[in-house]
């Protein structure tokens, strides 16, 4: 059974000098091709290494292998709305929705890195992608990374990232893990899974697999040997712990080595110069190549007979020891991670010590003394091959299975009150009323909750709305108890519909006609509590057509921490379940301090527990005059709408929590507050094109 099938990544051997998740994916990609697959890579980095996509296109299209770039002008005019902070990550997965929007895919592999699966998957579960099942491949996530790394958060595309990744495990079809470990660590982490869930070993690139058998090793009796730190140049990565070790090695050695580094430099607390520091006082001779890609990297360890340090601190299963085993060099790694998964066991013993600098120097003595011991592989290349081969005959028959059982027709009538806010503005209800009169999916009910409207006009329409029988659903009026801001007008509304859900509009917006379908299937799909989504803003009433749009607002729904920093989370247009939302408090109404009334309801709803989704397309047109944003003036109360998030924060987790908030807002808006852009696991990462924001 031939399909078609993606693989979506920032980072693929090739355009990537080097580096794990490109190395994994690789290898996938030229296994499924060897399966009769026609394999096409989806490449979410505007930055190459190597070459160009003109060169990448032909290169792997010789390997039978297509290679395909975003589109840009997808981004022109897309904006999230804490883009300040640092927006790269979401368009990047915006981009790559909009690529397989245009685009059929039997299977669609994404890397968990970046979230870029995160936009497809909530978009697949609102029906608005005809592809078969997304699968997230567990390589190594921020979080996880971070951890490990004693990495400080510098940036808010971090807190999106995470976010991002968390939820693209979560919204996948299926999850792919190299290891049992990062599906352990994972789970232990509180990450929710799909049901389908599989461990297969990666697999080499037949590039780095084949390459290296006529290369022998130079190392003879009496040569000096040499020992090699093999990967980034990072704390993760062991980095302190092999110079540490190389301390009691050179106090101990009988007999004189050499040293070489090889990887490139990953982290800013690190440079060329402080290896110069730290190795001076160790008298050894030593070398720093970062320029070298894989295979350039394993000749040279295999041609000198080095031995291949990788002392992480923390590891999923590192591509750099499948390599090792391929090539027969001898290699040093600690007891972390999934790596051992990848050794036989009676060999484990020859390469695996726990991650502490005496145990690696002690290793390192021996092998400066004695040499490497024997090493062989658990799982066969071609074990692997055929369950990657099974792996996705399953998926296929899981969708086929699912597209001939389901229901391909949607009621007429849905259990949704639209809850629509109103005061003094006949015109505008009258237009968003007709908006909901063209749905493909009809609401049960309009409840207009009204904010004491005093114009003789608006009390005329409204009084008679519940007689009118040209509507296909039944229009009531739900009044605040006095002028008491758009708040009280929405928490009326919500009391007195009947739905299940309610779906809070404005009344000088317009909802596009497939609105409450996509919502009413992201609702279902997702076992979400509520689903916001994306904003197209126009200047007028006559520009509410596709192409009048002067901006489209992305929103993240549970953006996890960051949703206390920004409103990532959406805006009043949001469709929630009505019992959940009124009993985590509803909108928070204090009077005249109404400004982002929309940020702290949703707030108030995560807070209380509610699952919380996002759908990555405009249902809505959102009326707002470009010059109006510079205007308002509860535009330029920032500071009391965190004072207001922090207020909610404390309510729920104390004083303290509520203090480092308060500490985490100053320090990223003061004008003195560093906006340094986050750490690359991927050294060719790179923010997505900038959008155009008008």
């Amino acid at each position: 059974m031939s399909a078609s099938i993606a693989i979506a990544t920032a980072d693929f051997a090739g355009p990537v000098r080097n580096g794990g998740v490109g190395t994994a994916l690789r290898g996938l990609a030229e296994t499924l091709v060897d399966a009769g697959h026609k394999v096409t890579v989806i490449y979410a980095n505007p930055n190459y290494e190597v070459g160009d996509a003109a060169m990448w296109r032909e290169s792997l299209g010789r390997d039978g292998i297509g290679f395909q770039e975003l589109d840009p002008s997808v981004l022109e005019n897309v904006a999230v709305p804490a883009m300040a902070g640092g927006g790269s990550d979401p368009l990047r997965s915006y981009a790559v929705y909009r690529h397989l929007r245009e685009t059929h895919y039997d299977i669609v592999h994404v890397a968990d890195y970046l979230g870029i699966g995160y936009y497809p998957a909530l978009a697949k579960r609102a029906g608005l992608l005809d592809c078969g099942p997304i699968v997230a491949q567990l390589h190594g996530p921020t979080a996880w990374s971070m951890r490990w790394s004693n990495a400080p958060v510098i940036s808010p595309n971090v807190l999106f990232r995470e976010a991002m990744e968390r939820g693209s495990v979560q919204h996948a079809d299926a999850i792919l893990s190299p290891s049992e470990y990062m599906l352990s660590f994972l789970r232990n982490d509180g990450w929710t899974m799909p049901p389908t869930v599989r461990v297969i070993q990666n697999i080499l690139p037949k590039a780095h697999a084949q390459a290296g058998h006529n290369i022998r090793a130079a190392q003879t009796a009496g040569a000096v040997p040499t020992l090699a730190f093999f990967g980034r140049l990072e704390h993760r990565k062991g980095l302190n712990l092999f110079i540490d070790a190389l301390q009691m090695l050179q106090q101990r050695a009988s007999r004189p080595f050499k040293v070489l580094l090889l990887g490139k430099i990953n982290d800013p607390a690190y440079s060329a110069d402080m290896f110069g520091l730290r190795m001076s006082r160790l008298d050894i001779e030593w070398e720093l190549l970062d320029n070298l890609n894989a295979n350039e990297a394993l000749d040279l360890l295999q041609s000198t007979g080095a031995l291949a340090v990788m002392p992480s601190l923390s590891d999923n299963i590192p591509c750099t020891i499948q390599e090792c085993l391929a090539r027969g060099i001898p290699f040093l790694s600690t007891e972390v991670g999934g790596g051992a998964e990848l050794v036989a066991p009676q060999d484990r013993a020859n390469c695996f010590v726990p991650p502490t600098a005496w145990d690696v120097g002690a290793a390192l003595i021996r092998f400066v003394e004695a040499g490497g011991g024997v090493q062989r592989g658990n799982i066969p290349a071609t074990d692997a091959a055929r369950q990657h081969a099974e792996f996705t005959r399953e998926l296929l028959e899981q969708d086929a299975e699912r597209r001939r059982t389901s229901v391909p027709a949607t009621p007429v009538t849905s259990d949704i009150s639209v809850c629509i806010t109103h005061r003094d503005n006949p015109a505008g209800l009258a237009r968003a009323i007709d908006g909901f009169a063209r749905q493909t999916l009809k609401p049960l009910e309009i409840v207009v909750g009204d904010d004491h409207s005093a114009t003789p006009e608006a009390q005329a329409f409204l009084a008679a709305l519940p007689g009118r029988s040209d509507l296909p659903f039944p229009v009531r009026v739900a009044r605040s108890d006095g002028a008491r801001f758009p708040a009280a007008a929405r928490n009326a509304a919500a009391k007195a519909a009947k739905g299940k859900w309610v779906k809070f509009h404005d009344d000088d917006n317009v909802s596009k006609p497939q609105e409450l379908e996509v919502f009413s299937r992201a609702l279902r799909a997702g076992d979400l509590d509520l689903v916001t989504c994306a904003l197209d803003f126009v200047a007028s009433d006559a520009d509410m057509a596709e192409e009048r749009a002067y901006r489209r607002f992305l929103f993240l729904g549970d953006g996890g921490a960051a949703c206390y920093v920004f409103n990532v989370i959406g805006d009043t247009n949001f469709i929630v379940d009505r019992e959940k939302f009124l009993a985590a408090g509803g909108f928070v109404e204090d009077g005249f301090l109404y400004h982002a009334e929309d940020w702290r309801a949703l707030v108030q709803a995560k807070l209380a527990g509610l699952r919380i989704g996002t759908v990555p397309e405009a249902l809505v047109w959102y009326k707002a005059e470009p010059w109006r944003n510079q205007t308002n003036w509860r535009k330029g109360d920032l500071w009391g709408a965190r004072t207001r998030i922090s207020e909610l924060v404390r309510q729920h987790h104390g004083n303290e929590v509520a203090s480092i908030l308060r500490l985490a807002q100053g320090l990223l808006f003061t004008p003195t507050a560093r906006q340094a852009p986050a750490p690359a696991e991927t050294p060719a990462e790179a923010p997505a094109p900038s959008p155009i924001r008008g």
